[in-house]
């Protein structure tokens, strides 16, 4: 819902009880990125994978913190070591766009949409609009929508979807999914 200070104690505090759970420190390093706090999230993330260096999908997750960074090349090695198939296509399709890669990226995306599209609409639509390919995304966001897709549940606030914020349709969607805007 976009109120990270609020996240921010209750993930403290699920710390404070348990501070082996991978989870959570997932979880805050999500939270540090909403809040623009980019080092943080970095140190979060870092954390699930000393703790669990398999934990699904935090390579990936550590690669969008790394492209948020200005970080491509790190980011791309990342992705790759991404267990989850959905993540590593996604992740390193954005991670050869941001390089410069377009033809690497078109060719892991279009693998992507071939072999995830009727589970991942929700991470097709974040490369598109990672791309900076509205039209795109917001036929893939509706995609999603129509294939009750949870990983919806991050759509507000997500790094990746900086690029379409500003577009009027990305507010018609927030409406849709009863978010505030």
């Amino acid at each position: 819902m976009g109120r990270w200070d609020d996240a921010l104690k209750f993930i403290n505090a699920a710390l404070a009880r348990d501070p082996l759970d991978p989870g959570s420190y997932m979880l805050l390093s999500f939270i540090q990125l909403g809040r623009g706090r980019l080092a943080e999230a970095e140190a979060a993330i870092r954390r699930t994978l000393e703790i669990s260096p398999t934990y699904i999908p935090a390579h990936c997750f550590l690669g969008i913190v790394l492209l948020a960074r200005s970080q491509p090349e790190e980011a791309l090695a990342e992705m790759l070591k991404e267990k989850d198939e959905a993540g590593r296509l996604g992740g390193s399709a954005m991670a050869y766009f941001a390089l410069g890669r377009k033809a690497e990226s078109d060719a892991v995306l279009a693998q992507m949409v071939k072999d995830q599209a009727n589970h991942h609409p929700f991470k097709i639509a974040q490369v598109y609009a990672f791309r900076g390919a509205s039209d795109k995304a917001f036929e893939w966001l509706e995609r999603a929508y129509a294939q009750k897709d949870p990983n919806l549940v991050v759509l507000k606030n997500h790094e990746i979807l900086k690029n379409i914020e500003s577009d009027p349709r990305y507010k018609a969607f927030l409406r849709k999914m009863n978010l505030p805007e």
